[in-house]
């Protein structure tokens, strides 16, 4: 009997067990049908006003009122400029304020503001023979990376040949053999060790041979020199060569020539953006909207605001997708088609008398590997002001040689460069002049190895970096340095990384004075610094 009662008690059990795995089934196959009908009410709403709506937007509304449902389609009809194909995730966002569009197109110029480029035009020119855009044709053999480096050192070499030494230049394999004479040898460094006595020993390649330089720690001028090295640096040294190793006593970078700083006649000014991140919840967008009116003229100080005609941007436009981890819970729009589109959006609103010239970075929807091709035009939109080049991007402007470069070689320059900071970048940008390459540590940097070096810096009259979110200004050889700064917040990510920023500041270089000014959009006033 007891067994029987225990076997009645467990059929019982799973009888109860099954019904409720039948109801727990049945409601949910009830609830995914409500939510289908509710999506197809959606779909059917927005469509008898003349809507049609992405899936991802639709999974946004499911919870929404009636109501609600009428206020968004509204507030979409009126904040849409243009034909809208599909109402999208972002659309909702721009419609229930979560992303604000700047709102100033009734923004008229000020009766006094003169924009000077208004009367003197625009007379710029890219480089392409030097913007990778559509020109790639590595395939990643060992024979492109032999390609790339060779070329690489063939062209600072010519350089190098060029500077004057009262030694003769041989070759590495020559040197080894003219024991107790003082030469010049010209060589890519590939490695730097420190001795056990506290010496540098340096190990030099040529096409061919190796050579073996040693840099005393009491010889404080080449010692100095010597541990400002990094790996890839190609260099000329004047050794005295002994038995087993060659003895340092000069060293000398391809450097920049000395000549004065380049000025014209036309009062006009160049201003520099990067890194704006758009698509990240941290994007600036109050302050930046704060600088497009102003660059109409709108507040105080536009007497430097009427004289810009360029504005370069260096890289970051948007923020992208998977850049670093968990960079999904700092988006606000997680569409990187979408964050394209408030790019294009926000391009748009610059004054039609600024000629923009843009170049990609880290972030953007190109290939990672340097050097960069241009952003694509279907990606961008059609902007008529906007010119899209490569990184790094190399431009005459009004007889201005200027390089437009990202920057990420600067975080590997502030590691192995004694005394370079991230808070100081404009330092760094010094150093990739003196070695006349953008990106001088190869296996620290992504390089495609193109069979062309496209990170030779031949001329520059101004250079301008961002990557680093933190502004500066210097000036080396005649050489205007200019490293932009950010408009986006500080993100726990960076935070973590010890970055120092400086947002919402504008540079502006002024072609006829030769001058810098830093606009700053952070107050509720605007301030010159």
């Amino acid at each position: 009997m007891e067994s029987g009662g225990k076997d009645e008690a467990k059929t019982l059990r799973h009888e109860m067990q099954g019904q409720t795995s039948s109801q727990g089934s049945e409601s949910k196959t009830g609830k995914i049908e409500s939510e289908r009908e509710k999506e197809i009410e959606i779909v059917k709403l927005f469509r008898q006003h003349g809507l049609m709506i992405k899936q991802s937007a639709v999974d946004e509304l499911r919870e929404k009122a009636q109501d609600s449902l009428m206020e968004i389609i509204k507030k979409i009809k009126e904040t849409h400029t243009g034909e809208l194909i599909f109402v999208t995730e972002t659309d909702l966002k721009v419609a229930t304020q979560e992303i604000k569009l700047p709102d100033f197109a009734d923004v008229s110029r000020a009766p006094d503001f003169r924009p000077m480029a208004k009367e003197y035009g625009h007379e710029f020119k890219v480089n392409y023979d030097r913007d990778i855009s559509g020109r790639s044709r590595c395939g990643g053999d060992i024979s492109d990376f032999v390609k790339n480096v060779n070329d690489r050192f063939q062209k600072l070499k010519k350089i190098l040949e060029s500077r004057p030494s009262t030694n003769t230049v041989v070759k590495l394999g020559r040197a080894n053999k003219m024991v107790g004479e003082r030469v010049r040898v010209i060589g890519m460094v590939s490695r730097k060790n420190v001795t056990k006595k506290g010496h540098l020993s340096l190990e030099l390649e040529d096409e061919v041979d190796t050579l073996f330089v040693l840099v005393l720690k009491d010889d404080e001028t080449a010692f100095d020199k010597a541990a400002k090295l990094v790996k890839d640096d190609v260099v000329a040294i004047d050794v005295r060569v002994g038995v087993n190793y060659c003895m340092a006593e000069e060293i000398t970078w391809p450097d920049m020539p000395v000549k004065p700083k380049k000025t014209i006649e036309k009062d006009l000014s160049i201003g520099f953006i990067s890194d704006m991140h758009i698509g990240s919840k941290y994007f600036m967008d109050k302050h930046f909207e704060r600088m497009l009116k102003w660059l109409k003229g709108s507040g105080p100080n536009k007497e430097i605001a009427e004289k810009i005609g360029y504005i370069l941007i260096a890289g970051d436009s948007a923020d992208g997708i998977g850049n670093y981890p968990k960079q999904e819970k700092d988006l606000v729009i997680k569409d990187v088609f979408e964050q394209y589109k408030l790019v294009h959006d926000l391009l748009e609103m610059v004054p039609d008398h600024i000629k923009t010239i843009l170049i990609p970075g880290n972030h953007d929807a190109v290939r990672l590997a340097e050097p960069q091709p241009a952003l694509n035009k279907d990606m961008l939109g059609k902007l008529p002001n906007v010119t899209s080049i490569g990184n790094p991007g190399f431009i005459n402007i009004e007889g201005f040689d200027t390089i437009l470069y990202h920057g990420v070689s600067i975080g590997s320059m502030t590691a192995n460069v004694p005394g370079l900071t991230p808070a100081k970048p404009e330092e760094a940008v010094v150093e990739l002049l003196k070695r006349r390459h953008l990106a001088p540590i190869y296996d620290e940097n992504d390089i495609a190895p193109e069979h062309t070096d496209y990170h030779h810096i031949e001329n520059c009259d101004i250079i301008n970096t961002g990557h680093m979110h933190k502004n500066g200004y210097t000036e080396y050889r005649g050489c205007v340095v200019v490293t932009s700064g950010t408009w986006q917040a500080l993100t726990e990510y960076q935070v973590k990384q010890g970055h120092v920023a400086t947002p919402c500041m504008l540079p502006v270089y002024n072609l006829k004075e030769g001058r810098v000014r830093h606009v700053d959009f952070n107050g509720e006033e605007i301030k010159v610094l």
